[in-house]
């Protein structure tokens, strides 16, 4: 959450933009914020930010095309979550859409946590 919360930071400041991705001197802003708030952490860069941004960037991707494109999905506005019956439509589409669009679920109701503002 840190992570995200460092990326708005710096996007509601205008020292970034993010409209075509972030540059490599984003990744080190982003680096020294962590370490501020986190002293000690270790966290660098490449490849730990980077990494997290491309886990972060595929499970948006993944949420954003099903609610687009996807029939059967609805956003929860209160829990900010993606709902959906798990056997039919979540089983569907990831059949459809392999496993790179995997997200975790539970039960009958297939919640899918989108953990941005």
């Amino acid at each position: 959450m840190i992570l995200v919360e460092n990326m708005v930071e710096l996007c509601v400041a205008g020292k970034i933009k993010a409209n075509n991705g972030f540059k490599p001197c984003t990744f080190g802003e982003i680096e020294k914020m962590m370490h501020d708030k986190l002293s000690g952490c270790g966290i660098k860069a490449p490849p730990h930010i980077e990494s997290r941004l491309k886990y972060l960037k595929n499970k948006y991707n993944a949420i954003n095309e099903m609610l687009e494109y996807g029939s059967g999905f609805a956003w929860d506005e209160e829990k900010k979550v993606v709902i959906c019956e798990k056997n039919t439509i979540y089983d569907g589409w990831v059949k459809v859409n392999s496993c790179k669009f995997f997200l975790f679920f539970l039960n009958k109701i297939c919640y899918l946590f989108f953990f941005f503002l």
